[in-house]
């Protein structure tokens, strides 16, 4: 039995969650702005990434479903629409948390470029995850209007 459309996309937003927490992750890690203890494992950063995908699953739902049902009823199959999306509905959760961090503002900037540029990254990576898995047959399951 074929999952439904609902399903897909449901499953789908949950693997881009997940592969937006693991670039993000990586890319604070490679990077050298994750610093990581000498005894830390590779399972912590696991679950500890696992974690983050959840909480981009919650935060982030509102934008990305705004995206998803407007690119289902508009046939919105373009790798650039979803691409963008998932980076507005990265900046939006996560600029907001970065506008409500209280740090001091000795370096604020660098670190707040450099967490806005993970956060572009990671949420277009997400974007071009959903788009591999459920956005390319938006709207497919509909007939097209025919055109004016």
């Amino acid at each position: 039995m074929p999952l439904s459309r609902a399903t897909i996309m449901f499953l789908a937003y949950l693997v881009a969650c997940l592969v937006a927490a693991t670039s993000y992750f990586l890319a604070a890690y490679v990077t050298g702005f994750l610093q990581l203890p000498s005894s830390f494992d590779w399972w912590s950063l696991l679950s500890i990434t696992v974690l983050f995908a959840a909480l981009i699953f919650l935060v982030a739902a509102v934008p990305a479903a705004a995206a998803i049902i407007y690119g289902e009823l508009r046939n919105k199959r373009s790798p650039r629409y979803y691409a963008l999306c998932g980076v507005v509905a990265s900046m939006l959760p996560g600029g907001a948390y970065l506008l409500l961090l209280n740090v001091s503002l000795t370096g604020i900037i660098s670190k707040t470029l450099t967490v806005s540029a993970f956060l572009v990254a990671a949420g277009s990576v997400g974007g071009l995850t959903y788009w591999l898995l459920a956005g390319r047959d938006a709207g497919a399951s509909r007939p097209l209007a025919p055109p004016n």
